[in-house]
């Protein structure tokens, strides 16, 4: 929207120059702008007295010419486009492929969001060790007894109880009780320590 507004002076507008031109950047008390509801910052100037400007100091001089009201002629900002949607989050289940030391691979489909241990559970996947079997405190993070060896980013990214517990262990190795599945993952049970 333009609009023409005349101004007794002194104005009380800083003005400031940007690659488009100029634009009201502040408005100041005590001039003849802050009492006109039509002046705000952020428009562009788009002439003073009829006559266009794109730099800022011709146009400080065309207004100290001018005696009496200045006309000034405005618009106001064009709205900014809203930043583009985030993609889509990845929906339908993630597979986890499933290796395990003398047994055969397996592939397991599961609801992205789930607690790793939770799925490898409910499919039958001995995540423990036998010492890890009798002392396992039952999914709650303070163990350390459910560690898997990850490969890809298909896990959320370490818990606090993750990174206390496997602060010496390799990074691609979660506990399965923390790790919340996001998308394809391939876990190892049973890591070797390293």
């Amino acid at each position: 929207k333009v609009l023409s507004v005349s101004l007794p002076k002194p104005l009380g507008i800083v003005l400031e120059e940007d690659g488009d031109g100029l634009f009201v950047a502040e408005i100041v008390e005590g001039g003849s702008a802050c009492d006109c509801v039509t002046v705000w910052p952020g428009q562009r100037l788009e002439a003073v007295a009829g006559e266009s400007f794109s730099e800022l100091e011709p146009c400080m001089e065309a207004i100290a010419a001018i005696e009496g009201e200045v006309e000034l002629t405005l618009k106001a900002p064009e709205p900014k486009a809203p930043p583009p949607p985030p993609p889509p989050a990845p929906t339908g289940p993630a597979t986890v492929r499933v290796v395990q030391e003398g047994k055969p691979d397996m592939s397991l489909s599961v609801a992205r969001g789930s607690i790793l241990r939770t799925e490898l559970q409910k499919a039958g996947v001995d995540v423990y060790t036998m010492v890890g079997k009798m002392t396992n405190c039952n999914g709650g993070g303070q163990c350390g007894t459910c560690i898997v060896a990850a490969e890809g980013d298909g896990l959320a990214a370490r818990t606090p109880a993750e990174d206390a517990k496997l602060a010496k262990r390799p990074a691609s190795y979660r506990l399965a009780c923390q790790a919340v599945v996001e998308g394809d993952i391939a876990i190892t049970t049973k890591p070797a320590a390293k």
